[in-house]
């Protein structure tokens, strides 16, 4: 078993992570569309008709740390 100390180090990375202060913009495929949604949360914020337009979406907020882009395998585009 890790020591204390890393566990609770881990606890609050994966709390980071889901925090949905983080500011992380996930653009997700769907099965028409393109969803674009803030990290942490389940709510889909907009739909785009393609990747092109989500991602210009996004930019005209500007409010986002990072665009995290999930690609229909998956797998994360690497940006």
């Amino acid at each position: 078993m890790p020591p204390t100390k890393d566990i609770t180090k881990l606890k609050s990375r994966l709390k980071l992570a889901a925090s949905t202060k983080s500011g992380n913009i996930h653009i997700i495929p769907t099965w028409s569309k393109w969803a674009i949604k803030k990290e942490g949360t389940k709510r889909v914020y907009s739909l785009a008709n393609t990747l092109e337009e989500a991602i210009e979406s996004v930019n005209r907020v500007k409010t986002s740390k990072k665009i995290i882009i999930h690609k229909k395998d998956g797998s994360i585009l690497e940006n």
